[in-house]
């Protein structure tokens, strides 16, 4: 069964002629601020106009890198506050986060933490690679061949900060920079070619 309510969105307070000019409540967007630093008068403008946003990328190594800056670029114009500044790293097109990934004739596995995958000496000094996850490693009678169905893998990650230190222009994240909060985008592939996108988002002022 559904309910419908009034939802009280001004105050008015009565007179003798009639009423004052009312006080307007609730989350229409022109009665919100903008983002800090903005330019716009309300959250409705920033919704149609945009953001003021300084933008930096670069790439290292095929990982991709963007840093947002939000202010007009012109430190002058920000308040004693700071500014939000955002750091996007992309490792779509790089192999630096890959659970597992080949090289020349070598398959390289992460820490066993991750994949459960060490080595046993024995006696003749031979080593024999032991496979502990089940989840993760299945042998294929029919081809004989080992099945690796490794866990999500990391690929892009944005961490949000409030930048107080005024007089450190770094793309890069510095010390003194509040960390609010981080998204982590994973990605998983199946056996039967379903793939899985995973967010995560970790609030770090609430730690």
């Amino acid at each position: 069964m559904s309910y419908t309510q009034s939802i009280v969105t001004e105050i008015r307070r009565k007179t003798s002629g009639g009423f004052e000019t009312p006080v307007k409540l609730g989350a229409d967007q022109r009665f919100v601020s903008a983002l800090l630093n903005s330019h716009n008068n309300n959250l409705e403008e920033q919704s149609i106009l945009g953001v003021d946003c300084l933008e930096t990328s670069w790439s290292v190594n095929d990982i991709d890198y963007v840093t947002k800056k939000f202010y007009n670029g012109d430190l002058t114009s920000v308040s004693n506050n700071g500014y939000y500044i955002l750091f996007i790293t992309d490792y779509t097109n790089s192999e630096a986060t890959a659970d597992y990934y080949f090289e020349n004739d070598g398959i390289y596995f992460p820490v066993y933490e991750t994949s459960g995958a060490s080595f046993d000496e024995k006696s003749d000094g031979s080593f024999a690679l032991l496979c502990d996850k089940r989840e993760i490693y299945s042998f294929d009678e029919d081809g004989q061949s080992l099945k690796v169905n490794p866990s999500f893998r990391v690929m892009r990650k944005e961490v949000l900060c409030l930048r107080t230190d005024l007089s450190n222009t770094s793309d890069e994240q510095i010390n003194s920079d509040v960390l609010i909060s981080e998204k982590v985008i994973a990605r998983s592939i199946s056996d039967d070619g379903k793939t899985f996108t995973r967010t995560i988002i970790t609030n770090h002022l609430s730690d």
